[in-house]
């Protein structure tokens, strides 16, 4: 299929992913015994400045390790495709996971707890120890294992989930932009409503930098006191009182 092939994989046919990073498809290691099914994402690179970049991303991939995010095992240019090879992850996203195309659900309180906490477990790794702010989460973002488990990944920004200092532009950002993604995602699953969703695309950055939240109304009936906190106390519009992903752990909620 692919001209020239990483020596080392056999790549399916099979198509299981397609965005604007490229495509994804099912692989296996030749030499591997009982042939174990991996994910490979193909990128076309048609300049060498892509190349550089893209090298430049999967040498931090596959220095990671942890268990809430996917494991990178090998990264190939081959021709003019870069091949970046990980863990085949086979229970979808979040996204598709509260919606069925056409609606969302909101998940029990419960369930989203457990979600978060994972979500900020990956997080404190990656800024902690990793050193490097993710700068892109949200619901597409997350994916799923057959059984509970949720793993980070990267695919395009989308300016609903962006905190306030990134859509202004501002070189000085931290990671606490992605503990605002985490209060953006939680808002979602508890009442599934984005903060911040507008069918007219140009309002959403006025609406993000006005942090202005409505947790008032039927979504909200059954979501704890405690819950809503915990959001409101995410999606700060101030990122110097915005909590740290290590403050995270110690508000109630997720405490």
């Amino acid at each position: 299929m692919f001209q020239p092939v990483p020596e080392k994989w056999l790549i399916s046919p099979r198509l299981i992913g397609k965005g604007t990073f490229g495509s994804v498809y099912i692989a296996t290691r030749k030499q591997e015994l009982g042939p174990r099914p991996y994910a490979v994402k193909v990128v076309a690179c048609h300049q060498w400045n892509q190349i550089d970049r893209i090298k430049r991303e999967a040498k931090v991939l596959l220095d990671l390790d942890h268990p809430n995010v996917i494991k990178v095992h090998e990264s190939v240019i081959a021709g003019n495709r870069f091949f970046i090879f990980e863990n085949l992850v086979c229970g979808g996203d979040l996204f598709s996971y509260i919606s069925n195309g056409k609606t969302f659900r909101a998940l029990a309180e419960t369930e989203v707890i457990i979600i978060v906490y994972q979500i900020l477990k990956a997080l404190q790794y990656l800024h902690y120890e990793a050193k490097i702010i993710h700068r892109d989460l949200k619901l597409d973002n997350i994916l799923l294992k057959v059984t509970p488990s949720h793993k980070l990944f990267t695919k395009t920004g989308t300016t609903e989930y962006m905190a306030p200092e990134i859509l202004n532009g501002s070189s000085g950002y931290g990671h606490k932009c992605d503990i605002w993604s985490v209060g953006v995602i939680t808002h979602f699953l508890l009442s599934a409503v984005s903060p911040f969703f507008s069918v007219d695309c140009r309002k959403i950055p006025k609406l993000v930098g006005d942090a202005q939240l409505d947790m008032e109304g039927c979504p909200w009936g059954s979501v704890s006191m405690s819950a809503k906190n915990f959001v409101q106390t995410l999606i700060e519009r101030d990122c110097d009182v915005r909590p740290c992903t290590n403050q995270c752990f110690t508000i109630l909620w997720i405490a």
